[in-house]
């Protein structure tokens, strides 16, 4: 509209353009701290340059940006300074947009590695096999009367530990496979699962924390009313964040748990952006790709036994491989933003640097 209807066609003055697209909207959407400069309104304001403004998105580049514009603030806080991305995290919505962009960037490192989805896959068998080698001796030395007896517990917390090393040796060996293919390398099961026995015995103690942690949260958990769930649940979270980057730095580095846990933390303190919000869009990522799956199976058993089994045992599969590739997404996104936080950029052309800038920003001091 700027560069079109105003400069070149002049068939509108800049002032009423202006009020076009900000407080005449505003106004008949009755969002009364919107599209308007005033004490006590939303700060949102972009600084452009009427000679210079000129839109470049197209229907195949949405992202463009447009060219002349100098300063955005949203919310109060700036997006886009001197023409460089700043904070575009400035709102949740945008920051779950952008969790999409980067699950697409992901996608693209996976479809060049699509076995690598086999990996959750062998975590989720050989966590089922442990599991049953565990709960059987747990029945064996049972207490009276269907308890289970101290040394029934003691079974119970050990097949706790080794679950959780389980799952955390193959997200490790997924992040090492994802390390290889940002750093130009072809990696294959064979060598991510190298990769992760390298740091076997570092991610011992990181297993043990974590289960003790996760022990901990659920125990308490169940013993608190609505109000201290969703304090526990905000803890998990904040939990969750301050370790997200805890195996990259593990497998990549090589650091011990302890000095991964401290980096991961400073990491957190010196670049803040949408960590949280990312994990939230990769959980919807994985929602909306095991929905056909359920409702696959859903409309397999509304339609009666003819049908049924088949349409089960598709819907099935259909979760599997989907959790699966959620699972091997994820540690991809983890290790792109290891090295975003630390160095600044992301080895390859897979992920796109303002998309990277959006989920880490410096603090401003």
């Amino acid at each position: 509209m700027l560069a079109d209807l105003v400069r070149e066609r002049g068939w509108l003055d800049l002032p009423d353009a202006i009020r076009r697209m900000t407080s005449m909207p505003a106004e008949r959407y009755n969002l009364k701290d919107r599209g308007i400069i005033k004490p006590g309104a939303a700060a949102d304001v972009i600084v452009f340059d009427p000679d210079l403004i000129q839109d470049r998105a197209t229907f195949d580049n949405g992202r463009a940006r447009a060219e002349g514009v100098s300063h955005v603030f949203v919310n109060g806080q700036v997006a886009l300074a001197d023409g460089r991305l700043d904070n575009t995290s400035a709102g949740w919505m945008s920051r779950i947009a952008n969790s999409f962009v980067l699950a697409r960037s992901s996608w693209q490192v996976l479809k060049a590695d699509k076995e690598l989805i086999l990996l959750p896959i062998i975590s989720g068998i050989a966590s089922i096999i442990v599991a049953a080698t565990f709960i059987v001796p747990v029945f064996l030395v049972g207490g009276e009367e269907d308890e289970v007896s101290g040394s029934g517990w003691a079974l119970m917390l050990l097949m706790y530990f080794v679950l959780a090393y389980i799952t955390i040796f193959f997200n490790a060996a997924l992040v090492s496979a994802a390390n290889e293919r940002l750093e130009g390398g072809d990696p294959t099961i064979g060598s991510a699962i190298r990769g992760a026995a390298r740091r076997a015995g570092k991610i011992v103690p990181w297993a043990l924390l974590s289960a003790t942690v996760s022990i901990i949260l659920r125990t308490i958990e169940e013993r608190v009313g609505p109000i201290g769930r969703i304090i526990i649940a905000v803890v998990g979270a904040a939990w969750s964040v301050l370790t997200f980057l805890v195996l990259p730095i593990i497998v990549i580095e090589g650091a011990g748990a302890g000095s991964a846990f401290k980096k991961s933390g400073s990491l957190l303190r010196s670049t803040w952006g949408e960590n949280l919000a990312a994990q939230v869009g990769m959980s919807l990522v994985g929602f909306l790709l095991i929905l056909p799956g359920v409702a696959i199976i859903l409309l397999g058993i509304s339609a009666g036994e003819t049908i049924m089994a088949a349409a089960v045992l598709i819907g099935v599969v259909w979760i599997i491989v989907a959790a699966a590739s959620v699972a091997a997404l994820s540690a991809i996104y983890q290790t792109a933003l290891y090295h975003f936080a630390v160095a600044g950029s992301v080895p390859s052309g897979y992920f796109d640097t303002n998309a990277m800038q959006m989920a880490f920003r410096r603090k401003r001091r």
